[in-house]
């Protein structure tokens, strides 16, 4: 576990481009401290390689979750002034008594969605 939390020290706030010099530096950090010292030095380019592919897959992984969840909360908040939009309209159409082009038309609705809100009603 050292070196993994010294590889996430070393390697916080910086680019993907710095992040062989940050496993580097932990792989010296675990060898100069004897945190399996022989194991890092003989393997070290195997360690480095293995690393690199794994913190970057974590990372893209990390982003795509966090892309996906943007577009959840962007799809949430569409959906939700859709259907708030059409819930007035049919207070519009139901208390005032009004056509579903004049509640529509009122509530800023573009014509050309017309068909998206009268689906919905």
């Amino acid at each position: 576990m050292v070196f993994v939390d010294k590889v996430r020290e070393y390697h916080k706030g910086r680019t993907e481009a710095e992040l062989e010099e940050d496993i580097s530096k932990a792989i010296d950090y675990c060898i100069e401290n004897n945190y399996l010292s022989e194991f890092f030095t003989s393997r070290r380019s195997e360690v480095l390689e293995v690393t690199k592919v794994d913190y970057t897959f974590e990372r893209r992984m990390k982003l795509n979750y966090e892309e996906g969840r943007e577009d959840g909360l962007r799809e949430g908040e569409t959906s939700g002034k859709l259907k708030g939009k059409a819930e007035t309209i049919r207070e519009l159409i139901k208390n005032e008594k009004w056509s579903a082009e004049k509640a529509m038309k009122s509530v800023g609705i573009p014509e050309s969605e017309y068909d998206t809100y009268l689906k919905m009603l």
